[in-house]
């Protein structure tokens, strides 16, 4: 019995060119057997060469037995396609009776889905039954998730639904739909009469139950009424409505976690503090109570105070500074239950009544004289300072001194004046310094024996306004004396008289800027307004045109005043077709703001139309149309093809050139940048870099439908043997059939080309092709370019390059590389 991966591969052979095949091919058939595509026989066998195959051919590159390998091994007609002998073909009619003329021109099973039943597909060219109903959308069960079929039904796809939604049917299939209600979970009707179960999926509610007279429902229970009739209340956490015949309610608002609901007036109120928290209210701990509406208080005892939201026992008085036994000096802290710091006196610590504590040290002598602020006496006996009694010297207007009272000789800790300088008196009146002088504009102020600015010249006359006001002897504050508007006149310099102008007006007078003085009483000139200007209101303004001149005024022409303050009402409108500018009636060049074409480049026209300004430069890969610069058409002034059609651009890559435009394939020729040929040799990479393999080539995305009459690769150190020429195609890029296989000849040369030789295969346009060479047995090397990974062909664009460092298989997924294989290709028409 064959393996049974030789098996899979048989069977695999068989569903993809459409042919009937024995599920259990004879492992050895008669030699006179007939290997035909309708005959039992050894494909799918495991072989080494050719002699293994009764009446078929050994594939090196998978070790199973084939029909063919190239297009030699089969009839006149028939091409070697995916190893299997398929007749060539235009239109489904040359085919046989239940086969279809495919999209590489060959007959087999099918070529498209149309060519299948209505509930199968076209897979690798065979029919097969749909996986799913074509673009059906059901429900998976076994997700909550839509499951939508392909539109040729060969697969399907599972859409799942979101939280708080369910798959359910409809006229359109199946959809994630949202929840109406919980699944499950009982509620109140709309009205509150009834108790209503939501259905298993959330879309929909089972049925209800009637609540009985005198109860209505809530949060989905009948519960006995009672409410007050159009109020709001409270039931649990939730805010209710209740209806005006007091039996029914509905839920406006559930007050949740952050929030409670107020009895009083049955609203969500946002809770007032955190349940179980406490504060300070005083002397009392305010705990929060367990709904968050409030704090419940209790006294703190008056041997302990309120801190951190906790009674602590009092230690001491806040602040206050202490002797311990320890001759210690401690301070208290801020709340009284605590001791912020502690001093080890070097003296003794001493605590007086009313006073803070403090280390103590001797001061004086026991028993010398000494002064006790204004109080003469003597030293205390331990020296800590003087007696508190003794003869008070401020009583008798004198300082102590030495323990002596002396007589003062000035206000004691006070400034005074002495002329325009300030003194200072000692704090015992028995001395005095210069404090200060006042300078110029100052005066020494007896009062306060300060430096007061002088507002006024001491015994001046002055004016304020219209009123005379006189100065005090200090030139510290003025008295009004006369007051000239009762007469008419104005104030000038201490004196009422008449006034011919407004204080500090300006204005024109004969054509220059004239202002009046500060009191009416005079006028002078401001300002000359020079040529080129002109006096307006109260200053020199640049005339707005030269005097007499013509000017526009809109679209009219006009002539500027003679103060050329502006043009001059009246004149003559300029024509429809024309625009008023610098002074004349001037006929429009373009519309204004548009853009247009000129020279190639986008030109703008001004805002009066009277000419155009460069706007955008078209660059030499776009050119100008209708007022833009769009991408060129084709490369500019060279020839081009598109498709078969050969043309040469304009020189502004805006299209062909008239005349030049000329279709190959009128002749039976295909188009290059040269002109229109028979057949056409084109070369990419430039061999840079080696790479080898079992197989190697280059994958191409195919343009313009062609013929491909011949393949060379580099030859960078094949010695002979069994090596050929391959040729597959893919419709994403991504999975491989092998379509072509040709034997290369031995040349027996060490380095040259690898050369397929004639070849006859279709390039359809816009499938992908992997080109190149393989061998089942033999290591290969070629060239490869490290240039660039795409080069644009005449009828294709190459994408990447391949290599495989095990042999291949008919069918397969290629690794690609980034560069070029150094190879060429014949193309001619298809």
């Amino acid at each position: 019995m064959k393996p049974l991966s030789t098996t899979l591969l048989f069977l695999a052979t068989c569903v993809f060119i459409g042919f009937g095949c024995s599920s259990k091919p004879e492992p050895s058939p008669s030699p006179a057997a007939d290997c035909s595509v309708d005959a039992s026989c050894t494909l799918g066998a495991a072989c080494s060469n050719d002699s293994d195959c009764i009446g078929s051919h050994c594939d090196r590159g998978t070790g199973t037995c084939v029909a063919c390998l190239v297009d030699t091994d089969c009839d006149s007609g028939q091409d070697c396609v995916a190893s299997a002998c398929l007749s060539r073909c235009q239109t489904d009619a040359q085919c046989a009776a239940g086969q279809h003329c495919s999209q590489s021109k060959h007959c087999q099973a099918c070529g498209k889905d149309a060519d299948c039943a209505a509930d199968e597909h076209c897979s690798a060219a065979a029919c097969v039954k749909d996986r799913c109903k074509k673009a059906a959308k059901e429900c998976d069960p076994d997700s909550n998730g839509v499951r939508i079929c392909s539109a040729n039904g060969d697969s399907s796809r599972v859409v799942p639904c979101n939280a708080s939604n369910t798959c359910a049917a409809g006229k359109d299939g199946a959809s994630c739909q949202a929840w109406i209600c919980t699944p499950d979970s009982k509620s109140c009707d709309d009205e509150g009469k009834a108790v209503r179960t939501c259905a298993s999926d959330g879309l929909s509610f089972e049925g209800s139950s009637a609540c009985k007279r005198g109860t209505t429902c809530l949060a989905g229970e009948c519960v006995g009424s009672g409410c007050t009739p159009n109020r709001t209340f409270c039931s649990g956490n939730d805010s209710r409505s209740c209806a005006s015949d007091g039996q029914t309610s509905t839920l406006l608002r559930s007050c949740g976690d952050t929030a409670l609901c107020e009895e009083s007036t049955g609203l969500c109120r946002s809770k007032s503090c955190a349940p179980g928290s406490t504060v300070c209210d005083g002397q009392n701990v305010a705990t929060c109570k367990a709904d968050g509406s409030g704090y419940d208080s209790v006294a703190c005892k008056l041997s302990q105070v309120c801190t951190s939201g906790a009674c602590q026992d009092l230690l001491c008085a806040p602040y206050e500074t202490f002797c311990d036994a320890n001759n210690t000096l401690k301070t208290c802290n801020a709340t009284g239950t605590g001791i912020t710091s502690t001093s080890q006196c070097s003296g003794p610590c001493t605590a007086n009544v009313g006073t803070s504590a403090y280390c103590a040290s001797k001061t004086c002598q026991a028993g010398t004289p000494m002064c006790n602020g204004s109080i003469a006496t003597l030293c205390r006996s331990d020296g800590m300072g003087p007696e508190q009694e003794g003869p008070n010297c401020a009583d008798f207007d004198a300082y102590c001194s030495s323990g002596t009272c002396v007589p003062h000789i000035c206000p004691p800790a006070q400034r005074f004046c002495v002329g325009n300088s300030i003194y200072q008196c000692s704090a015992t009146g028995n001395s005095s310094y210069l404090y200060g002088n006042c300078g110029t504009g100052y005066v020494c102020y007896p009062g306060t024996a300060a430096c007061m600015a002088q507002v006024c010249t001491a015994n001046g006359l002055s004016c304020v306004g219209s009123t005379v006001i006189k100065c005090d002897a200090l030139g510290l504050t003025v008295a009004a004396v006369q007051e000239c508007s009762s007469t008419g006149q104005a104030c000038l310099q201490g004196q009422c008289v008449s006034s011919v102008c407004s204080a500090y007006a300006a204005y024109c007078k004969d054509g220059n800027v004239w202002q009046c003085n500060s009191s009416g009483t005079g006028e002078e000139l401001y300002q000359v307004c020079t040529a080129g200007t002109h006096c307006q209101g109260s200053s020199c303004i640049t005339n707005a045109c030269t005097p007499g001149s013509a000017v526009c005024s809109g679209n009219t022409l006009t002539t500027c005043a003679a103060d050329g303050s502006g043009a001059v009402s009246g004149g003559t409108p300029c024509a429809a077709n024309q625009v008023c500018a610098n002074g004349a009636c001037q006929t429009q060049l373009c519309t204004p703001n548009t853009f247009a074409c000129v020279s190639g480049d986008v030109y703008q026209c001004d805002t009066q139309g009277l000419k155009q300004a460069p706007y955008q430069h078209c660059f030499s890969e776009t050119y100008c149309s209708n007022g833009a610069c769009v991408p060129d058409v084709c490369p500019n002034g060279a020839a081009y093809c598109k498709g078969e059609t050969w043309a040469t651009c304009l020189a502004d890559g805006s299209g062909p050139a008239s005349g030049t435009v000329s279709d190959c394939s009128a002749s039976g020729k295909i188009c290059t940048t040269s002109g229109c040929v028979t057949s056409v040799v084109e070369k990419i990479g430039s061999g840079l870099y080696p790479a080898s393999g079992y197989a190697f080539g280059q994958i191409l995305r195919v343009t313009t439908a062609r013929k491909l009459t011949g393949v060379q690769f580099s030859n960078g150190g094949y010695a002979g043997g069994n090596v050929s020429t391959i040729v597959y195609s893919s419709t994403d890029g991504s999975n491989f059939y092998l379509l072509s296989s040709t034997a290369v000849a031995d040349t027996g040369a060490s380095t040259g080309y690898y050369d397929s030789g004639a070849l006859s295969v279709q390039l359809q346009a816009g499938t992908y092709y992997l080109i190149g060479v393989a061998s089942p047995d033999y290591w290969l090397s070629a060239s490869r370019d490290q240039t660039g990974i795409s080069q644009t062909l005449s009828f294709a664009t190459t994408l990447k390059s391949f290599t495989s460092t095990n042999p291949i298989a008919s069918s397969f997924a290629p690794t690609q590389a980034t560069a070029n294989f150094n190879f060429s290709v014949t193309t001619a028409l298809p």
